[in-house]
């Protein structure tokens, strides 16, 4: 399968990310083609995308015959995150960051597991895996009550 793994700006991770969790089910587009599409909408805007419109749009998303997605989860142990990937689901995370700039935030697509169980496969979080500890880290580097990270899981349904 190939991802889109190329961000070639700052602020469309989330589109990204649900486009990837679209082609892992199975879709086939252009991210070329369709990036203007995803980024509307998702109602993504130069300062990046509300989590309110990712649930607008997985909820709309639901015409869709080969996904079925969750509602968001807001601050999900990664514990449960590797439980359902383990059944086969895939994950769209989103979370928040500090660097010289502020807080900033990033979404990523997770396609599965490593066979040891250690890693993710995930899309658009270099550098294409992340060890189950770099992504806890990850998640609750800053205060999760005031900075909530959000999971959203991508099921394939059988058309």
């Amino acid at each position: 399968m190939r991802y889109i793994r190329k961000q070639n700006d700052n602020y469309s991770c989330t589109p990204l990310a649900v486009a990837n969790a679209l082609k892992w089910a199975g879709y086939k587009f252009s991210w070329k083609a369709s990036k203007k599409e995803f980024c509307w909408a998702l109602k993504t805007t130069r300062e990046g995308t509300e989590r309110k419109n990712v649930n607008a749009f997985l909820s709309s998303a639901k015409k869709l015959k080969k996904i079925k997605s969750s509602r968001a989860y807001k601050n999900i142990t990664v514990k449960d995150i590797i439980a359902r990937v383990k059944k086969g689901e895939a994950a769209i995370i989103g979370y928040y960051f500090k660097d010289k700039k502020g807080i900033g935030g990033h979404t990523f697509f997770v396609s599965g597991l490593t066979q040891s169980g250690h890693s993710f496969y995930t899309v658009n979080l270099r550098p294409g895996r992340a060890h189950v500890s770099t992504l806890q880290r990850r998640l609750t580097s800053l205060d999760t009550n005031k900075y909530p990270y959000h999971v959203w899981f991508i099921r394939k349904t059988h058309v």
